[in-house]
């Protein structure tokens, strides 16, 4: 006899569908050139070193994961929670995290080391390119960001014929 009794929850073939349709627009967007070179790019912020190979996206159940190997041997992954297939990625996120941290303090298990974690909610709409022009920016390194501020300093000084200082 089972020790558990119960009714099982029905499948939701509409949400699923709905989750599946949203998978193919967002790999169309993270999947693209540009997106890739952002990625590394947001990567080695994080991890420091020469990079030599962007291994292609792998999907998990609730994940799609992007490894970035390095010359030193070593390498560097940046995950991104599947849109649809996770009802709360943020908090999905923490907890994970808070478990890694703990496991890697507190015990003898090798457990990967996170070097950064954000919130989605950042990632997917100012990474791939929505948001303000401020949103945008938040992503870049600080050597990004001074290049940035000093090439627009310079295109208005000369449109205001050197105002801006």
């Amino acid at each position: 006899m089972p020790i558990i009794k119960g009714k099982l929850m029905f499948f939701d073939e509409v949400a699923w569908d709905k989750s599946d349709a949203q998978l193919a627009t967002w790999k169309t967007t993270l999947l693209n050139a540009e997106s890739l070179k952002k990625i590394t790019t947001l990567t080695k912020t994080h991890r420091q070193g020469v990079s030599n190979h962007l291994s292609p996206p792998q999907k998990g159940s609730f994940n799609m994961v992007i490894r970035l190997r390095f010359t030193d041997g070593a390498s560097a992954i940046i995950r991104f929670p599947i849109p649809g297939y996770s009802i709360f990625p943020d908090e999905k996120l923490q907890h994970e995290v808070s478990v890694m941290r703990f496991l890697e303090r507190h015990t003898g298990i090798r457990i990967p080391h996170v070097l950064y974690h954000g919130s989605w909610a950042r990632i997917d709409s100012r990474f791939f390119g929505e948001g303000s022009l401020e949103d945008q920016t938040e992503l870049l390194t600080i050597e990004e960001r001074d290049s940035m501020e000093a090439f627009v300093r310079r295109k208005l000084a000369e449109k205001e014929g050197g105002l801006v200082s």
